[in-house]
């Protein structure tokens, strides 16, 4: 048994409620932009990488998000934010 079998046996004795993402969530692209576009300020502008690519005044999500990287050496990479973001090459959750 693995250890999530284990958990979900001690905290879920009666089963676990599944639904599609696609069913409680709202997954959409970002929105395409460059740094000369963009004004300097605090909210971080995530799109191909680990880190933030630059930083902007405006924001495009807020509250809860998944991102997962969209090009690059770090395509793919998934984070979780909770805070507002610019979301540029990226796909949200």
């Amino acid at each position: 048994m693995s250890k999530l079998d284990e958990l979900l046996a001690e905290l879920c004795p009666d089963g676990v409620e599944f639904y599609p993402l696609k069913e409680i969530s709202i997954m959409k692209r970002g929105t395409s932009t460059t740094k000369a576009q963009m004004a300097v300020g605090p909210i971080p502008v995530i799109s191909g990488g680990r880190e933030p690519a630059f930083y902007c005044n405006r924001f495009n999500r807020e509250g809860e998000c998944i991102t997962v990287a969209g090009s690059g050496a770090g395509a793919g990479f998934v984070q979780y934010w909770n805070e507002p973001i610019f979301l540029n090459d990226a796909f949200s959750v």
